[in-house]
């Protein structure tokens, strides 16, 4: 199955995303150009996602940034069921070309908790409830 250049409409306007996904059975990969505000092209490409909100689903996506460089982005094992709209299970990380890194991880009891490191001296962690 295949899908090319999505239409989406917000407040009475609509925008094409030049987009295409594909997927085979329950992987599927999308990779979609846009332009920002400022006229610049930006990617999302290589997405990737395959599994389940009962088994977990995994995944790859990169995003790249005309000015800035490209952040890659990895989910392992998110889980759906204990908290609502919101994970109840695994870890999303990503590494940004300027050395910047963070993940956060998400429980059954409907916690998450994370670190980051903007690449420039800058870290923290935080925790919060989801509900």
């Amino acid at each position: 199955m295949q899908f090319i250049n999505f239409k989406v409409t917000e407040n009475g306007q609509t925008t094409t995303l030049n987009m295409t996904m594909s997927c085979a059975g329950l992987t599927c990969s999308i990779t979609s150009d846009f332009k920002s505000s400022t006229g610049d092209v930006h990617r999302v490409a290589d997405i990737i996602i395959s599994g389940d909100a009962t088994f977990g689903f995994i995944g790859t996506m990169t995003f790249y940034h005309a000015d800035y460089g490209s952040v890659s982005v990895s989910v392992s094992g998110i889980t759906y069921g204990s908290c609502g709209v919101f994970p109840d299970g695994g870890t999303i990380t990503y590494n940004g070309t300027s050395g910047s890194t963070g993940s956060i991880s998400f429980a059954s009891n409907c916690t998450y908790s994370g670190t980051y490191d903007d690449g420039a001296g800058g870290t923290g962690v935080f925790s919060g409830t989801t509900i």
